[in-house]
């Protein structure tokens, strides 16, 4: 599966227009992942608007793109906890379970993309990947610190970091 040719136009201008991608986010599609899960109803991807109660526990959201014009981002709501033993999440390459919000709908529910991938249109396959990609990549880096460097920052709607210059670190000790 490639793509190249979805009908994704990331809108590389938007991404570094902070009022304008949030002037963006207010007429979007929000597709709200969970531990990596994407929010799915039935076999189609689960988009919600930006104002939906399932995005109260969102910790994070990116800018994805725009589809046929209209504005696309990716939430994590990773800190929502589903109840445990109703919905347990199984260890290994691929997790069976589905994820119920009780904001949502009965056909709604969090599932392994590996599971779903192949049935999405290739735009939202896109989407779905791209999203797991930079949710995922913003969790391992966001508090992370190289060894002589301040902690990044966004800079462009999700997609790119800011850090401060590296500084030599030798001789003497490491200075922050």
């Amino acid at each position: 599966m490639t793509f190249g040719e979805s009908g994704l136009d990331r809108d590389a201008r938007l991404r570094g227009d902070g009022p304008g991608v949030a002037l963006a986010l207010r007429e979007a599609l929000v597709w709200p992942l969970w531990r990596g899960k994407p929010l799915m109803a039935g076999d189609a991807p689960g988009f919600v608007a930006a104002g939906h109660p399932v995005l109260a526990d969102a910790s994070q959201t990116v800018y994805l793109g725009r589809v046929d014009g209209s504005p696309r981002f990716a939430a994590d709501i990773s800190a929502w906890a589903p109840d445990a033993m109703a919905d347990a999440v199984v260890a290994g390459f691929h997790d069976p379970t589905v994820q119920h919000h009780p904001a949502l709908g009965p056909g709604h529910g969090f599932v392994e993309l590996r599971g779903v991938m192949t049935r999405l249109p290739p735009v939202e396959a896109e989407l779905a990947a791209t999203a797991k990609a930079i949710l995922h990549w913003h969790q391992a880096t966001g508090s992370a610190r190289l060894v002589v460097c301040a902690r990044s920052r966004p800079r462009v709607a999700g997609s790119a970091t800011a850090r401060p210059a590296r500084r030599s670190i030798s001789p003497g000790p490491i200075r922050s």
